[in-house]
């Protein structure tokens, strides 16, 4: 970054912890000396998570960058610890499942501003297209949309669904994996939430802000609705499929 101040630069900074198997370094692990011998080391790797944050912070202060710098932090997934699965629901089982996302750019973003807008990973690299006014050549196609107009105020619905798939391991490989029979999916659209087991078992359909839980299975109760988003996430399962096999990808 100091090599790059002088002109725009992309840093992607990627953290392993807190993470298994947790060991944090003796300096946080002493923060904690009064918890138990795991959780000094889990709360450990968080402070110095946490540190390393603000030496970041700290360093573009001090080149002069902070004020037009976007710092966005978010994390992989929700955690899987008691403490951190209400009321996400089930945790990392839950595809989907919510995280913390955190935006500084105090020359553009002037006021705290927070948002129930569904949004994933996927909506990175479109929002930063945006943010820098770029226009790709033959981009592919992408699943995300841009933040920045929630961000700004500008957007009280998410424009587009987001999906999400976890596979379930099966002798082949993922290269051969069906996409539609060997994955769990999940389809969100406005409030409703669709997760269905791979081979289409066990189908659910939630209220993600009036039950953030899970607890009630609406799919008997909108069975119109379960239909309509079951064909959008196999559609788009398909999608993903090509796009991993490369055939979404413009030729040069």
């Amino acid at each position: 970054i100091q090599e790059q101040a002088s002109a725009p630069f992309f840093a992607y900074i990627c953290f392993g912890s807190p993470h298994n198997p947790h060991q944090a370094a003796p300096e946080f692990k002493e923060l904690y000396k009064d918890q138990p011998p795991k959780k000094q080391d889990y709360w450990g790797e968080v402070s110095g998570l946490d540190a390393a944050v603000g030496n970041l912070r700290e360093a573009l202060k001090k080149l002069g960058l902070s004020e037009n710098t976007l710092v966005w932090f978010t994390s992989d997934n929700g955690g899987i610890t008691p403490e951190s699965q209400d009321p996400s629901g089930k945790g990392k089982g839950t595809l989907g499942c919510r995280t913390q996302g955190l935006l500084e750019w105090p020359a553009r973003i002037k006021n705290h501003v927070t948002t129930d807008i569904v949004a994933g990973h996927v909506d990175i690299y479109p929002t930063l297209l945006e943010v820098a006014g770029v226009t790709v050549p033959n981009q592919p196609v992408l699943d995300g949309i841009s933040l920045l107009p929630p961000i700004e105020g500008r957007m009280k619905e998410r424009t587009a669904p987001l999906g999400f798939m976890l596979w379930e391991k099966k002798r082949g490989g993922f290269e051969s994996a069906d996409f539609n029979q060997d994955t769990q999916g999940v389809w969100i659209d406005g409030k409703f939430k669709l997760v269905v087991e791979p081979a289409g078992k066990n189908v659910r359909l939630h209220d993600i802000y009036a039950d953030p839980a899970h607890t009630t299975n609406l799919a008997q109760k909108h069975p119109e609705t379960v239909s309509r988003m079951t064909e959008a996430l196999r559609a788009w399962r398909n999608s993903v499929r090509a796009g991993f096999d490369g055939k979404d990808y413009a030729t040069h």
